[in-house]
């Protein structure tokens, strides 16, 4: 199947009603910590009661709590000197330090999408209402998809194979062909603007969706990826289609951020997790490392009754966008803040301490990390392997 395009540029640019990036960057000095040679004082015991079996947590998901307090970073695949800074950093700023603040705790920002998690959670949701047709098809909803992308022909597929009883879907040229044109549509969008107006069209898809039924889809959908293996699967429009659309399957939870956000926590931090994802998704999500919802950050869609719209609030949560809304939201800058793409490179820079960078093998990012002297983690595990959990070669404009 040939995905159906309009030839000029100029036509998308002007339909595609999605947020302006502001590109100046706002970088402000970051202060590292000296690393501190004193001993870590043990929390002290409580009176001996019984205690809660804490509960168990599925594949992928780690147990929620409370956080682990008093204790330092497991060694996992951290940098020596990197988690010696971060104990340093929850030494002297947690709640057992006699300068903590219980009413100004300090903030630490952290980025979601493989940061915090291997994979892209938003890509995962959008696959999951693609391949069951369960976007809600209004004329709101179509009019965000540009028609340079095919936006007619969808939408006629749509109707001919809704109009028959679910089971034979897979089996109707109709829903092959509308699945991976609307696979492509995404693609082929990110690979012509920018990281930030893909990821405002990918949000903008909910419209239609009530809230809480967007934030219960994301768990859902987290159950089933963290139950299969990491790997890529085939979206092709026929049996014998020539140029299949490989899509990357599977989530993690990354155990040293895991264990990070429960040292934080455990410790008295203020934790927000941040992303260029869906915000009611975020807010569900962020549950598996035990962080308030209202500490979720992301793309967020104006409601009406408790339907998403098509309509995006503003700032957008990608480079200075990040930075505005931790200002408006913590009102003070964060002490702490782990991140490695191109959209965190504002936010790292407005850490008020210590700022640690996922490297991920993007060379002209890592030398601009290096230059504003921030800690360099190599990424987790796979994620350096992994970042065509976006669109392919999209990855390095995070």
């Amino acid at each position: 199947m040939t995905i159906r395009r309009a030839p000029f540029l100029v036509a998308l640019m002007a339909l595609l009603p999605a947020a302006q990036a502001s590109d100046g960057y706002h970088y402000r000095k970051t202060l590292n910590p000296r690393r501190q040679t004193s001993q870590s004082t043990k929390q002290p015991r409580r009176p001996s009661r019984a205690r809660k079996k804490p509960p168990r947590a599925f594949a992928g998901k780690p147990a929620r709590g409370a956080g682990s307090a008093g204790e330092a970073l497991r060694p996992g695949r951290w940098r020596p000197e990197v988690r010696s800074a971060i104990d340093a950093l929850i030494r002297g700023e947690g709640r057992l330090s006699p300068r903590y603040d219980r009413d100004h705790p300090p903030a630490a920002v952290l980025n979601w999408d493989d940061g915090a998690v291997w994979g892209d959670s938003a890509f995962a949701v959008f696959l999951s209402l693609d391949t069951s047709a369960a976007f809600r098809f209004s004329d709101e909803f179509w009019d965000v998809v540009p028609i340079v992308f095919g936006r007619q022909p969808m939408r006629s597929d749509v109707e001919q194979f809704r109009a028959l009883p679910q089971d034979i879907w897979r089996l109707q040229p109709s829903y092959l062909t509308y699945r991976k044109m609307m696979v492509a549509s995404y693609l082929d969008m990110c690979s012509r603007v920018s990281r930030k107006e893909c990821r405002v069209y990918l949000a903008r898809l909910l419209t239609g969706l009530r809230e809480k039924a967007a934030e219960s889809l994301a768990l859902r959908v987290w159950d089933e990826e963290a139950g299969r293996p990491r790997g890529f699967e085939e979206i092709k429009d026929s049996l014998d289609d020539p140029e299949p659309i490989k899509v990357p399957r599977g989530l993690r939870v990354v155990p040293e951020i895991a264990d990070l956000v429960s040292r934080l926590r455990g410790n008295g931090f203020d934790v927000w997790i941040v992303a260029d994802s869906p915000e009611p998704e975020m807010r569900s999500l962020v549950s598996l490392y035990g962080v308030d919802p209202s500490r979720a950050v992301g793309i967020g869609l104006e409601s009406r009754g408790g339907v998403l719209s098509s309509k995006v609030r503003e700032p957008v949560p990608y480079r200075a966008g990040k930075v505005a809304i931790i200002e408006e939201k913590i009102g003070r800058r964060p002490r702490l803040v782990v991140g490695g793409g191109e959209g965190d490179m504002d936010i790292l820079g407005f850490s008020g301490g210590l700022s640690v960078f996922l490297d991920s093998g993007d060379k002209a990012l890592a030398k601009r990390a290096r230059a504003r002297g921030w800690l360099m983690q190599p990424a987790f595990g796979e994620i350096s392997r992994a970042r065509r959990t976006g669109p392919p070669g999209h990855a390095s404009r995070r």
